[in-house]
């Protein structure tokens, strides 16, 4: 019952944020398979973290927000960081590269969220790269998640 009001809460959170940009839900609680991209993913039972989402919009005025968020486990997961990376693809070798990093943002808590702005002036194509951590005591799991392209 607790993970399912998990999943209500973290869907309701997903479309509060909204729906302009691109938007990638990592749902983490069972093994399943995620289509993405043409593509076939196992997602792994996670101890610590529950769902994370990883989001990125870019205006027309070059204007980008990237977007974090994580949801632990209340009684378990006693603290949470996510680290925003923004990222281009290069035109050879179809490559990633960052573009720009933001500082960690540590919480004490179960639950949390990062929302950083910038702006760019090259057209490409983007995406938001992020790594989330949650502890319980002084373990600790790690994930790197994607936003969705978009381009500007």
């Amino acid at each position: 019952m607790k993970r399912l009001c998990s999943v209500f809460l973290s869907l309701a959170l997903v479309l509060s944020i909204g729906t302009a940009g691109a938007v990638s839900v990592n749902a983490a609680p069972a093994a399943e398979m995620v289509a993405e991209q043409d593509e076939f993913l196992i997602m792994p039972l996670l101890d610590f973290i529950n769902i994370t989402t990883t989001q990125l919009r870019i205006e027309p005025n070059g204007r980008v927000t990237m977007t974090g968020s994580i949801l632990g486990y209340n009684g378990l997961t006693t603290r949470v960081s996510i680290t925003l990376h923004l990222e281009r693809r290069a035109t050879i070798l179809n490559s990633w590269s960052t573009v720009a990093s933001e500082p960690t943002r540590t919480l004490n808590s179960f639950t949390g969220a990062h929302q950083a702005t910038r702006t760019i002036t090259a057209s490409g194509q983007y995406r938001v790269r992020a790594v989330y951590r949650a502890y319980a005591g002084n373990r600790v799991e790690t994930i790197t998640a994607f936003s969705g392209t978009v381009r500007f």
